[in-house]
């Protein structure tokens, strides 16, 4: 383990920290003093500070204590993983985080807590064969206020003789897939995704990501976009603390930029779509109210019924009774001399003419004499 309480300043010391050789020793001479206890078990501790061997507690006495059994594997990678969020959170990292009224196998591996948000990080480096154990799990770093974040050591990747991005998953991995915002710029059917899983190589300090995980032949095998970043060039989301590669926030943002535009693009369609079915329905209820203005005119002023005459059945059919008119007498056409005309010279009508014009209606009177 790498986390021990000293007794004598009543806090709790890393050895992973940047300790020089003074340091170390001052620690050797607090644990042969039983001044280091194990905050598992509080049984003294004593420093393993060699040349190969990486800095680390052990216990004093042969001891059953959870701690004591932990597998090197998962010693390497929360070592390296330790180091690395201290690159980027400095001191609010912590290492071996135990959560109060949970009832975990260990505490936490590494815990951060940076600008009012909290990350746990959580090593597998074997099944969890219980799903009641995976369910406390998520359920006890929810109730701590802090976003989860779970990483597999290397060892446990089984690729088989299947192509890149392609792992046969157990149900440990299965469960502890999670959902992440990048998946999203891995793929196009969100639906069939089902989350990301991370890889930690503690030796060559590399984390691989397989994002977009979907099922292909149930019930184990998977399939991603599978990404290998050195732990140097890897990120940290400030949201929830998830392990981040380079171009992902960059690619993550454009993608939203364009989802964002095709919103509004699609949300001024509807707009415009609205306005055409507004003026519609406008124009519906002017033609409404002209009729209804129409209907109400004619009721105030009803036009005279027409109702034909009944027609009489065949046998009861009467004939008006036929009157015969009496022909009008010829009226006698007027002859030329008895036409009346209007004088060319003296302007007078009379039929007292001596010429007659029948086309203009004029004369020439005897009272003018022959003038030519």
């Amino acid at each position: 383990m790498f986390k021990a309480f000293d007794m004598q300043v009543s806090a709790e010391v890393i050895i992973l920290d940047d300790l020089d050789a003074h340091a170390l020793e001052v620690l050797r001479t607090k644990g042969r003093a039983d001044l280091l206890q194990c905050p598992v078990c509080n049984q003294p501790v004593l420093v393993r500070a060699g040349e190969v061997n990486r800095p680390h507690f052990a216990h004093k006495h042969l001891s059953d204590c959870p701690s004591s059994k932990e597998p090197p594997e998962l010693l390497q990678a929360r070592a390296v993983l330790y180091t690395w969020l201290r690159s980027k959170f400095l001191d609010g990292v912590t290492l071996e985080k135990r959560i109060e009224g949970a009832e975990l196998p260990r505490g936490v591996d590494c815990w951060v807590e940076a600008r009012g948000k909290r990350f746990a990080y959580w090593i597998v480096a074997g099944a969890i064969k219980r799903p009641e154990d995976r369910h406390l799990l998520r359920a006890a770093v929810k109730q701590a206020g802090a976003s989860l974040n779970v990483v597999f050591i290397a060892q446990m990747m089984r690729r088989g003789n299947a192509p890149k991005g392609v792992l046969s998953l157990t149900t440990t991995e299965r469960d502890l897939v999670r959902p992440s915002d990048y998946d999203r710029i891995h793929t196009r059917r969100s639906w069939a995704a089902s989350g990301s899983l991370h890889y930690l190589d503690a030796g060559a300090q590399t984390l691989t990501t397989f994002r977009a995980m979907a099922c292909t032949e149930p019930p184990q095998q998977f399939a991603g976009t599978e990404v290998a970043t050195p732990l140097a060039s890897l990120k940290v989301s400030p949201v929830n603390g998830e392990f981040v590669h380079p171009n992902e926030p960059a690619r993550l943002d454009a993608l939203r930029k364009a989802e964002a535009a095709r919103k509004a693009e699609a949300a001024k369609r509807a707009e415009a779509a609205r306005k055409a079915e507004a003026a519609r329905l406008k124009e519906v209820e002017q033609r409404r109210r002209e009729w209804a203005a129409r209907r109400a005119q004619v009721r105030a002023n009803p036009a005279p019924v027409y109702r034909p005459r009944p027609i009489l059945p065949y046998p009861e059919r009467r004939q008006a009774p036929s009157v015969e008119l009496a022909a009008p007498e010829p009226v006698p056409p007027l002859t030329s001399r008895e036409r009346e005309g209007t004088c060319v010279y003296c302007g007078r009508k009379t039929r007292d003419w001596w010429s007659f014009d029948g086309k203009t209606g004029t004369c020439k009177c005897k009272t003018c004499g022959f003038r030519g």
